[in-house]
């Protein structure tokens, strides 16, 4: 004799039912998740704040968030000061650091400086240079084929060794357009 398949149901259930029901409850899952999902980033939009970039202002912050061209942030008992000059894209820019002792206002002369540039958001190859001998700055001068060459978030990560003390190492991020 042939069997013919069977879809019965259940006394409480309909015939064919017990395959919808579960699509219907996966669904209903799958929408909820995505009402969360909206419900989130409504919410993140409405409390965090706007990110505004201003670049290349000549004011000096202690804020590590600001990416302008002169900024001031401390590493230990030392207080850095990097600029960018003329902190534009495709020219030759100068990156200049003064260090500064926090406890006796002394500007350091004394320091070995190693500056490594690379542009935060895409690799473009790190520059490095070494700087010596601040009076009291130090400086190195990129060419405008060798770094600073897209709008940007760039990386400067100054490597700071003082005589008979141990390396130090701070990261600027700067904004050039």
């Amino acid at each position: 004799m042939h069997k013919q398949p069977t879809n019965a149901g259940t006394p409480t259930q309909p015939a064919g039912q017990s395959g919808l029901d579960q699509t219907a409850r996966g669904l209903s899952i799958q929408a909820w998740l995505g009402v969360a999902m909206l419900l989130c980033a409504t919410l993140m939009a409405l409390f965090v704040s706007p990110v505004t970039i201003v670049p290349n202002q000549n004011t000096t912050t202690g804020a590590s968030s600001d990416l302008l061209g002169i900024q001031t942030k401390p590493l230990g008992n030392l207080s850095i000061t990097l600029t960018v000059t003329p902190g534009k894209i495709n020219v030759s820019n100068t990156v200049t650091v003064q260090i500064r002792n926090r406890h006796s206002g002394q500007f350091v002369t004394n320091a070995r400086i190693t500056v490594s540039i690379n542009m935060d958001q895409m690799d473009m190859g790190t520059m490095r240079a070494t700087m010596m001998g601040g009076t009291p700055a130090y400086s190195a001068t990129f060419a405008q084929d060798t770094t600073f060459s897209m709008t940007g978030i760039w990386d400067i990560t100054l490597t700071i060794q003082l005589p008979q003390q141990v390396q130090g190492t701070i990261l600027f991020q700067v904004w050039l357009g």
